[in-house]
C-alpha cells in the first residue's frame, strides 16, 4: 500500500510528563517507524510534543476525546499520578487501549483485570543502546498493527478520514 490509500489512524499517547528521560527517545522512533508501517499511517498525538505553548492545561482532554486509540505509556509514575488515574483513564472508557509497561516491575494493579485487555507489553530497560531502542519502537508499532488489524476484523471503525 501507498501512503495514499493506507488508512489513517490517530493514536494518543498516554504518559507521564516526569517520565521524559524514558519517553522522549521511545516516542521518537514509535513516530518514525508508525510514518512508514507498510498498512497503517500511524499520527501519535503526546501532550508534551503536540500541545500547543501557553495553551490550555486540560487540552489533553480534548486531544483524548477526538482519539480513538490511545498507547498507555505505564511507568511507575504513570500508576501513581492522580491527573492519569482520575481524570485520563475514565476519559479512555470505549477507546482501544494499548498499554506498553516501561519497567516490568511498575505492574500495580493488572490491566486485564482493569480494561480487560488481551496482551501487555514489556519494554523494560530502554536507557540501553539506540540500536535496542529502535528494535522496542519497531515492536510496539508492529503491536499495535496487530491490535489494529484485531479491531478491524470484529468491525471497529479506529480510522480517520483524510
Amino acid at each position: 500500500m501507498d501512503a495514499s490509500t493506507r488508512p489513517l489512524v490517530r493514536i494518543f499517547v498516554s504518559h507521564r510528563s516526569d517520565d521524559h528521560a524514558l519517553t522522549r527517545p521511545l516516542l521518537r522512533r514509535i513516530r518514525r517507524h508508525g510514518q512508514v508501517h507498510p498498512k497503517y499511517e500511524m499520527a501519535f498525538w503526546d501532550s508534551d510534543h503536540d500541545a500547543l505553548t501557553g495553551g490550555p492545561e486540560d487540552q489533553w482532554k480534548s486531544a483524548l476525546t477526538d482519539h480513538r486509540v490511545v498507547l498507555q505509556l505505564m511507568s511507575v509514575g504513570w500508576w501513581t499520578s492522580e491527573v492519569i488515574q482520575d481524570e485520563e483513564v475514565p476519559l479512555c472508557a470505549g477507546k482501544i487501549l494499548i498499554p506498553l509497561g516501561l519497567e516490568e516491575h511498575d505492574l500495580r494493579v493488572d490491566p486485564l483485570e482493569v480494561w480487560r485487555l488481551e496482551k501487555r507489553l514489556w519494554y523494560g530497560d530502554l536507557t540501553g543502546s539506540p540500536r535496542n531502542q529502535n528494535r522496542w519502537a519497531l515492536a510496539a508499532v508492529n503491536a499495535i498493527a496487530a491490535r489494529l488489524d484485531h479491531e478491524a476484523r470484529c468491525g471497529v471503525n479506529f480510522t480517520t478520514p483524510r
